[in-house]
């Protein structure tokens, strides 16, 4: 059924009931129909899949205003998500893609989100969520990003709730210069980290940083070495 042959009033008073809608619609031409003709903007929630191409991700963005929250997240052991969020309204637009997508160099890979490349959006972010287990995979593609002030770095690496057994930090030295406030956080109930990691982590990649936030994150060691690193570390559980 084409939609021509909908109608536009009923699709109209379907989708301004709905809170969250997630589409797959993976031909372009379908996609921009799609967009054009279903009335989006209403929809709290609104998640597509599939690599995004120009057109689509702005017009989605268009309702959203800023400041936002960009995440960047794994969404299962195959795909991840990238997430904007309207922080006054908590209204989110989502592009969920393969890994894989990324694999390539940022410079040519035409399966990348339009969205990293814009050179102008950090400066409409209140801050920017990273899976740690994508950091490899992608910080070359936010270099556009590297002055953001707020990071919340999610440690979904590993799952264990054994002290012996600390979260690992990324080992490249991807910088964001601009950083200023640190957060470490898991969806476990809690994770453990080495202080003196976590010190030598935040030294190689956001030197300016002075703040540091922990949430559900335990140290494995004293936390003397993030006293003396930190101007204020906040702890909550």
């Amino acid at each position: 059924m084409s939609f021509d042959e909908i109608s536009r009033d009923a699709v109209a008073d379907g989708v301004a009931r709905l809170h969250y809608l997630w589409a797959n619609i993976s031909c372009l031409e379908y996609r921009a129909i799609f967009i054009d003709n279903v009335p989006l903007a209403s929809i709290p929630q609104l998640a597509f899949t599939g690599a995004p191409d120009f057109d689509a991700v702005y017009d989605l963005l268009a309702p959203l205003r800023s400041p936002f929250v960009l995440n960047v997240t794994r969404a299962d052991a195959r795909q991840l998500m990238i997430v904007v969020e309207d922080v006054h309204t908590g209204h989110t637009r989502s592009f969920v893609q393969s890994i894989t997508d990324y694999a390539g160099d940022p410079s040519t890979n035409a399966l990348a989100n339009p969205l990293l490349e814009n050179e102008e959006f950090h400066a409409q972010l209140m801050g920017l969520v990273l899976s740690a287990s994508l950091w490899i995979t992608m910080t070359p593609y936010l270099t556009a990003y590297r002055a953001v002030e707020l990071l919340y770095l999610e440690l979904d690496s590993i799952s264990s709730l054994d002290p012996t057994r600390t979260h690992p930090f990324p080992t490249s030295n991807f910088v964001f210069a601009g950083l200023r406030t640190l957060g470490l956080f898991t969806d476990d109930p809690f994770i453990y980290v080495s202080g003196t990691e976590l010190v030598d982590f935040v030294d190689r990649i956001a030197p300016s940083c002075t703040r540091l936030e922990l949430l559900r994150v335990l140290l494995a060691d004293s936390r003397e070495c993030l006293d003396r690193r930190f101007d204020v570390v906040v702890q909550e559980y």
